[in-house]
């Protein structure tokens, strides 16, 4: 084991389990179409996050791209999803998925301690000026 690996680790040993929460079929599908980095930080965060959450998009082809944007589901001429180097999360509450954003919130905190921890740096888009609750992504000043 390479000493990158004994790294990442232990830092990911500092992200394991308080939530008890467990990815679905679908999430882990979801992640296996993205950067590896993505896989670990969002198993990182579902064990820290106080509020469940399913991944419900992780890779996304030109075609699906298309469709969301004629959907109107994305705005953005290119997505980082195109390039596995973005993930779609809903806040699971009570048997079901919510809308409300205060668990959005919550699970951006997640993911923010998670990114610390692993070196991964992300950027959320609840804090763009066009908010999207729902939308992690790899920081492409490291991930271009």
């Amino acid at each position: 084991m390479s000493f990158r690996t004994k790294a990442i680790a232990a830092a990911c040993a500092a992200c394991v389990a308080t939530s008890g929460y467990v990815f679905s079929v679908r999430s882990t599908n979801n992640l296996a179409e993205t950067h590896p980095d993505l896989p670990r930080l969002a198993e990182c965060a579902l064990n820290r996050s106080p509020v469940d959450f399913v991944v419900i998009d992780g890779g996304r082809t030109a075609v699906e791209h298309k469709k969301n944007l004629e959907n109107g589901k994305s705005w953005v001429k290119r997505s980082r999803h195109q390039d596995g180097k973005a993930i779609d999360y809903a806040a699971y509450v009570s048997g079901a998925i919510t809308y409300d954003a205060a668990p959005y919130y919550q699970i951006a905190g997640a993911f923010y301690m998670c990114s610390e921890s692993l070196k991964i740096p992300i950027v959320w888009g609840g804090e763009w000026k066009a908010q999207d609750l729902m939308h992690i992504e790899l920081d492409r000043r490291f991930y271009p």
